[in-house]
C-alpha cells in the first residue's frame, strides 16, 4: 500500500501540470502567432495553436522526477 502513494502523487501532479500547462501554452503560442491555419487537407476548421504537446512532455518528465 505504501508504494501506491508516490505513484498517486506523481500521477496527480502530472495530470495537473499537463492541464494547466496546455492551457497556458496554448494562449501564449496563439499570441505569438504559432498556429496552424486550416486548408483543404486539415482536420480542423479554425486557426489552432501548435506546440501544446510540450506541456504534456513536461508533465510526464515531472511525474518521473517525482517517482
Amino acid at each position: 500500500m505504501a508504494e501506491a502513494v508516490p505513484l498517486t502523487i506523481a500521477a496527480a501532479a502530472s495530470f495537473f501540470i499537463a492541464l494547466a500547462g496546455t492551457g497556458l501554452l496554448s494562449r501564449v503560442l496563439a499570441e505569438k502567432g504559432v498556429v496552424d491555419r486550416p486548408n483543404e487537407r486539415s482536420s480542423h476548421v479554425r486557426v489552432t495553436p501548435r506546440g501544446g504537446g510540450i506541456a504534456v512532455i513536461a508533465a510526464v518528465a515531472a511525474g518521473f522526477g517525482i517517482l
